[in-house]
């Protein structure tokens, strides 16, 4: 029983060690969409290519809706139209990207505030409340949608 125990507890700090420490190699959770699943290190040299498109600004609806969860740090997004989306890009407050080649009509995607980095490599934090999270938006066919958010209960 010790030796599952020590087991256990080594397996536990190795995962918490590397989160705490951004490792690029290891995953403690593994996302359903493959396109979401690259190291902290690709999400941002995906990130550092891509620039905010304040000029593509539009007040059509957008046809997703988002929900955020302080306690996990996760981004819920949902495509609530039938039509699949191509080379989409997910802004959260105006400055951090993550990229989605695909996102298929009515499904969700599970975006951790840590795939999101803005173009000079920082990564997404709330900072305790002091980063709130602001505005979620889309960008797709040269249009910048802007998405409803709101937090988990």
């Amino acid at each position: 029983m010790k030796m599952i125990s020590r087991f256990a507890l080594g397996i536990f700090a190795v995962g918490m060690t590397c989160s705490l420490l951004a490792c690029d190699s290891m995953y403690v959770f593994s996302n359903q969409d493959v396109a979401l699943r690259k190291s902290a290190t690709q999400f941002a040299a995906d990130a550092a290519k891509r620039h905010y498109e304040a000029d593509a600004l539009t007040t059509e609806p957008c046809g997703a809706r988002a929900q955020y969860d302080l306690t996990v740090h996760q981004l819920y997004l949902t495509n609530l139209t039938d039509s699949d989306w191509s080379d989409v890009e997910i802004w959260v407050n105006h400055q951090y990207v993550v990229y989605l080649p695909h996102f298929e009509g009515r499904t969700d995607k599970e975006i951790n505030f840590w795939m999101f980095y803005d173009q000079s490599g920082n990564r997404f934090n709330t900072q305790g409340g002091r980063n709130p999270l602001q505005s979620v938006e889309i960008y797709r066919d040269g249009k910048m949608f802007s998405v409803p958010f709101t937090m988990v209960d």
